[in-house]
């Protein structure tokens, strides 16, 4: 009898240390997902802080804010002309790596418009650590490009072939992020008329100025990562490259 009630007594000591195991499994599983939760919050508010005070930078107010020569089309069908264009930040943030560009389309399908906006606004053109300029908050800038020279792109038989500018300008907020906005314009004669074309285009010098379009026109969520040479994607590039 004495070694069967030392058995009960160790078995229940057993139970009690399963019993006690589990709740320490238990309490410590809780604490992990209420961190996880937290990180999760603190991750968000960090987001949201960031994106409180982000800078906004768009074309500048009226219709100034893309400033061209006149459209020129020789024989060949290429079309170009020069181009200025005037940003300003709407924001209470500076803005860094500010950048501008824009791309001449003549084209008789809005698709090719947007491919051209988006080969534009590609990390290889825009938002590099070492391209751009500041720009503070309230203030504007003028962007001088080199000319803009594309060829008429024709893809439907028999179509109405417009001229538009398609571009954006990119910047960074204060923690290295990137932001772009992006803009199409539409080309108008000096009457206040839209500008279209028809094959065969002839050869031909057109006076107008772009407007802003209903198109293509669209702020990021500043959500794309910038790092500077020597860190993230740049950490092959040397820190001054230059």
């Amino acid at each position: 009898m004495p070694a069967f009630s030392r058995w009960i007594r160790s078995l229940e000591t057993t139970e009690i240390a399963l019993a006690g195991l589990f709740v320490t499994v238990t309490i410590a599983a809780i604490y992990f997902f209420q961190l996880l939760s937290m990180q999760d919050t603190v991750t968000a508010m960090e987001k949201q802080t960031r994106l409180s005070v982000r800078p906004w930078v768009g074309l500048d107010e009226g219709l100034n804010a893309i400033q061209t020569t006149a459209l020129v089309i020789d024989k060949d069908g290429n079309a170009g002309l020069n181009y200025i264009i005037h940003a300003k930040n709407y924001s209470n943030t500076p803005a860094a790596s500010v950048w501008a560009t824009a791309q001449l389309v003549v084209a008789d399908d809005l698709n090719t418009v947007y491919k051209q906006q988006d080969s534009g606004c590609t990390d290889a053109m825009i938002g590099k650590p070492d391209i751009g300029m500041v720009l503070f908050q309230g203030r504007d800038r003028e962007f001088v490009s080199y000319p803009s020279t594309t060829k008429i792109d024709i893809k439907h038989e028999n179509s109405m072939i417009g001229v538009w500018m398609a571009g954006c300008i990119a910047y960074r907020d204060q923690f290295n992020y990137l932001c772009r906005t992006k803009f199409i314009w539409g080309y108008q004669d000096d009457a206040g008329h839209g500008v279209t074309l028809q094959a065969p285009v002839p050869a031909q010098t057109i006076m107008g100025h772009f407007v802003p379009t209903a198109s293509g026109n669209a702020i990021d969520t500043c959500q794309i990562p910038k790092y500077n040479y020597g860190e993230g994607i740049y950490k092959k590039t040397p820190k001054n490259p230059n």
